[in-house]
């Protein structure tokens, strides 16, 4: 019984480290006073339908800074020549416009911007110019 007990507090601690690591990246943020847009890249099947009006989300940092949250754009010509640069095949990759504001919702890691908090897409962009 004791070896029981030992287990499921070892069980239940790792539940909660877990919870504790992805709680936040877990809960989008809506802001409702955009003044600078905030872009991101993401791959999607070429099927999916246009997300507006649904809530897809795009996660922030999660456990502790291990996932710095998705890479950040200022504006969409930003995000195209990140997709060039990166190889990335445009009808694979696509551009969205997010939920929140650059100057407020993303922050500098390893020289690149990335998302500060879980958001969701608004409106997916075309990838071409």
């Amino acid at each position: 019984m004791k070896r029981f007990l030992s287990l499921l507090s070892i069980l239940a601690l790792a539940g909660l480290v877990l919870w504790l690591g992805l709680k936040d990246a877990l809960t989008p943020f809506e802001r409702h006073d955009i003044q600078a847009p905030l872009y991101t890249v993401g791959q999607l099947p070429a099927d999916t339908p246009d997300p507006a009006g649904r809530q897809i989300l795009v996660f922030g940092p999660a456990f502790w800074g291990a996932w710095p949250g998705a890479p950040a754009f200022p504006d969409p010509e930003s995000a195209r020549r990140y997709l060039r640069q990166e190889g990335k095949a445009e009808g694979e990759w696509g551009i969205f416009r997010l939920s929140g504001d650059y100057a407020l919702d993303s922050h500098e890691d390893q020289g690149r911007r990335h998302i500060s908090r879980t958001l969701v897409i608004l409106e997916r962009l075309p990838a071409a110019d």
